[in-house]
């Protein structure tokens, strides 16, 4: 693998030319690369371009991807069997540790986000769904075909009301989501969980369902409800449920990630808290402009993981402003 690709050099949808036999498959949209690996705080191209990842999976990604710890213990996991008929042995220590940071009458697990998306506007029984950030909005207008999905609005009352706990698309301060109208009121801590402190920014007192997946372990795609009502949920993989216990333990046990503080001196960033960040970045154009300086934003809010050095956000500080 080659370094960083070098400004000037690199060539912007070389990747998809050396598909284009797939012409018609590959979204229109999707970034002009195509991932070869993921390790750490990098991800390669097949063109052998390495870039610094500051999407992380929307900020699921905390330890870095492939962090060799939780692998190691996924790989056990697997080893144990995929149990896709029954609860597996990691069930009982996962819904404990849960127990210690965050108090809940019920957990349900899902195999996907998307399915528990589906799941909880199933249970409000609504045909309108409010969300309160443009994330919020993509995801569950994909996850749930059918139903009424819109940007909430104070003088409207919906089903049921998916917010974040922090305002993604403003200042990235508090989210008031109390001046919003809901039978129901859905804390989703996909981008913020474990980010902000050592476990989920909103508790049951302030919703009826806190919502976490993509869960963080190592950008697996799964989910976990905590809530005060009785939901169904599925029985995942064993291999899910242990890279999810094994991945909490750590950022409890560690912290890293909030002991570090991240400074950023560029004139782009126009707020950040914690370990997230957000850009002037202007849509599409500005990562593909990133990419060519070997750096990977999908968006304008961003994110560090445990594994991000100095160097590295010295990079993303000259990327962008353009150097």
């Amino acid at each position: 693998m080659s370094d960083f690709p070098m400004s000037g050099g690199y060539q912007a949808g070389l990747s998809k030319k050396r598909i284009r036999s797939l012409a018609g498959c590959i979204p229109e949209n999707s970034p002009p690369f195509i991932v070869k690996k993921e390790k750490d705080q990098y991800i390669y191209d097949i063109d052998g371009n390495k870039y610094a990842d500051f999407s992380l999976h929307s900020g699921s990604v905390i330890c870095g991807h492939n962090f060799k710890t939780i692998t190691r213990f996924v790989k056990n996991g697997i080893s144990a069997g995929t149990s896709p008929g029954f609860v597996d042995k990691f069930r009982h220590p996962l819904v404990k540790l849960f127990r210690t940071f965050c108090y809940f009458d019920n957990i349900s697990f899902y195999e996907s986000a998307a399915g528990a998306f589906a799941a909880l506007a199933a249970s409000a029984g609504s045909k309108t769904i409010g969300v309160t950030s443009s994330w919020l909005f993509e995801n569950i207008a994909k996850a749930i075909p059918g139903i009424k999905v819109e940007r909430a609005q104070p003088d409207s009352e919906y089903g049921i009301l998916f917010f974040e706990p922090i305002d993604f698309d403003g200042d990235l301060g508090d989210f008031d989501y109390k001046k919003f109208s809901a039978v129901r009121k859905c804390a989703v801590e996909s981008r913020t969980a474990f980010r902000l402190k050592s476990g989920f920014s909103n508790s049951l007192s302030d919703a009826d369902f806190i919502l976490c997946g993509p869960v963080i372990a190592n950008g697996i795609d799964s989910a976990v409800i905590l809530s005060r009502l009785m939901l169904g949920g599925e029985n995942i993989p064993s291999y899910k449920s242990i890279a999810i216990l094994e991945a909490i333990k750590y950022y409890l046990r560690s912290g890293d990630l909030h002991k570090r503080e991240f400074k950023i001196d560029s004139g782009k960033i126009l707020f950040l808290r914690g370990s997230i960040f957000r850009t002037d970045l202007g849509g599409p154009a500005g990562s593909a402009e990133l990419l060519k300086r070997g750096v990977w934003l999908d968006g304008d809010t961003g994110y560090f993981c445990m594994q991000h050095t100095e160097n590295d956000i010295k990079r993303l500080e000259r990327a962008l402003n353009g150097e």
